[in-house]
């Protein structure tokens, strides 16, 4: 029977300027990311590649000790410029689920460069991180896009709503996401005022929702007239199509397969795992990852059931595993120092996961701390 489960810990950003981007509430502070390794590295685990666990389940190996796959999801440009030395500095490695579709042309880039760190990595970063042996890079598939769905219309894009549209930018400028360094909201200017938003999620939920032209025209035209009910006007217009089903096929086929290609090309290595976006995925996904030759998969973080070495010590293993990963909240009292808090965070959190009862009980005590102050923040709005 084992006795350690196989921790796999879902990570996007280690960055000390969360308030220049979008994303920022998905980063942790060098700080912090420290406080992580040193718990690590403290209680005795061991960080590994997903290219190891074929050599692992084959010696019976897997549960004898403490092992945990560090990840990083999306390929952000502070991977190789804040991570990676501290990474190095504790001699621990990790995965980065990249998309090649993002991946820009040049030469890597320094703080100097890129002062706030934020972007998205290049085709040169990621192979200095590949040949690193510090990061191991999987795939995120081709691109971290969002589709319209339906056509319903849930708001009309202003520029003070940038935040929570820029996926926008990557819409109706796919070029854009390979300048995504800096100071991203620049780009808020390039999505034009009135755009309609559709009712929206990642790339591989299913058929896309395209836009008719002369419908967004008279949405823009209607925002610039500041017309009061813009959308009234065009309740007898059409709004758009859907895809087709072998449209859609085939871009998860673009997406899963063609990703895998790209980065086994580019970086010359093996890319034999997937991390969906978003956690996004359903069963014609699941059948065209294992198609396209990925042997494990990262389940969508709201699935909890199971462990990681069960599943991958069944017998006969199945082509394609799903595996459960596991974050750290961001959310803690902020009366501690961010690098203890962030400690014990880890610690509750990883304790928590191997079945330890105390530190159940402590990470639920926690959750209920959470649900009260959110609650009270809620009353006092």
């Amino acid at each position: 029977m084992a006795r350690y489960d196989l921790p796999i810990v879902m990570l996007h950003t280690v960055n000390d300027a969360p308030q220049e981007h979008p994303l920022g509430f998905l980063t942790f502070s060098s700080r912090q990311f420290r406080a992580f390794l040193r718990f690590f590295q403290r209680d005795g685990y061991r960080t590994i590649f997903f290219s190891e666990l074929p050599a692992l389940i084959a010696a019976g190996a897997l549960g004898r000790e403490k092992l945990v796959l560090l990840t990083f999801d999306d390929g952000f440009l502070d991977n190789a410029l804040i991570a990676l030395p501290i990474l190095q500095e504790f001699g621990m490695k990790a995965t980065i689920f990249a998309n090649p579709g993002y991946a820009g042309a040049g030469p890597a880039r320094t703080l100097a460069d890129v002062p706030n760190a934020w972007g998205y990595l290049n085709v040169a970063e990621l192979r200095a991180l590949q040949q690193s042996g510090v990061f191991d890079v999987q795939s995120h598939t081709m691109t971290h896009d969002f589709i319209f769905t339906d056509d319903t219309i849930v708001d009309l894009y202003t520029p003070d709503k940038f935040d929570q549209y820029h996926w926008l930018c990557w819409m109706l400028h796919p070029p854009c996401a390979r300048e995504w360094h800096g100071d991203v909201r620049r780009f808020a200017s390039r999505i034009p005022t009135g755009y309609p938003i559709f009712t929206y999620d990642r790339c591989l939920a299913g058929r896309q929702f395209i836009p008719d032209p002369a419908f967004v025209a008279r949405c823009l035209e209607n925002a610039q007239r500041a017309h009061s009910r813009p959308l009234e006007a065009l309740r007898d217009m059409p709004a758009g199509d859907y895809e087709s089903q072998e449209a859609y096929e085939g871009r998860v086929r673009e997406q899963l397969a063609g990703s895998r290609a790209v980065l086994a090309s580019t970086l010359g290595t093996t890319i034999d795992t997937v991390c969906f976006p978003g956690g996004c995925y359903n069963p014609l996904v699941l059948a065209q990852a294992e198609e396209a030759g990925y042997r494990y998969y990262m389940r969508a973080s709201r699935d909890r059931s199971g462990m990681n070495v069960p599943a991958l010590s069944a017998a006969p293993l199945p082509p394609l595993v799903g595996l459960r990963r596991l974050s750290f909240t961001h959310d803690y009292p902020q009366a501690l120092p961010a690098s203890l808090a962030a400690y014990w965070l880890a610690k509750i959190s990883i304790s928590a996961y191997q079945g330890d009862a105390w530190f159940r009980g402590g990470k639920q005590m926690l959750r209920a701390a959470r649900r009260l102050l959110a609650a009270g923040r809620a009353r006092a709005h």
